[in-house]
C-alpha cells in the first residue's frame, strides 16, 4: 500500500515552536532560536512543507531578537516587583457609587415631599383641628 501524501518535513520544527512557546507563556522572545530553525527548514521544504504556509522566509528573526533584547534591558525596571502597585486615592462618591446615588436620591424626594412631612411634625395646628396626640388616642371601631 502506498502512501498518498508524504510526511511533512517541517513538522517537527513546526511542534517545537509550539512546546516552546507553551513552556515560555507564549514569549515569542524566548523562543525565536526555534523559529529560527522553522525558518531555515522552510527555506530549504517551502514547495514541499504545508507547515510553511504561514513563516515569512525573508524576515530575519535574530536580528529581530536581539533588538527586542536589547530594548527591554534598557527599560527602566522597578525597584521591588514584590512591592504592590500604587493605586490612585479616589473620593467617597467613586468608591461608593450606588450608595451615593441613593442618598441623592432619597434626599430629593424628601425635600419634594417636604409639605406633608412639615405640617405633620413642624406647623402649628389650624383651629379646630384635633392635635397630634389626640388623634392617635382616638380608638376606630367598637369599644
Amino acid at each position: 500500500m502506498s502512501q498518498r501524501k508524504s510526511k511533512d518535513p517541517c513538522k517537527a520544527a513546526a511542534c517545537k515552536i509550539q512546546t516552546c512557546l507553551r513552556e515560555h507563556s507564549y514569549d515569542e522572545v524566548k523562543c525565536y532560536d526555534v523559529i529560527e530553525d522553522m525558518r531555515q527548514c522552510c527555506l530549504k521544504w517551502h514547495k514541499v512543507s504545508l507547515c510553511c504556509s504561514g513563516i515569512q522566509l525573508d524576515r530575519d528573526y535574530k536580528a529581530e531578537k536581539e533588538t527586542i533584547l536589547r530594548e527591554r534591558a534598557t527599560a527602566p525596571m522597578p525597584t521591588d516587583p514584590r512591592r504592590p502597585l500604587r493605586v490612585p486615592k479616589r473620593n467617597w462618591v467613586q468608591r461608593n457609587p450606588r450608595l451615593f446615588s441613593n442618598l441623592l436620591t432619597g434626599t430629593a424626594l424628601l425635600i419634594f415631599f417636604s409639605k406633608p412631612l412639615y405640617d405633620a411634625f413642624i406647623a402649628e395646628p389650624e383651629p379646630g383641628a384635633l392635635p397630634p396626640r389626640e388623634i392617635r388616642s382616638v380608638r376606630i371601631g367598637p369599644k
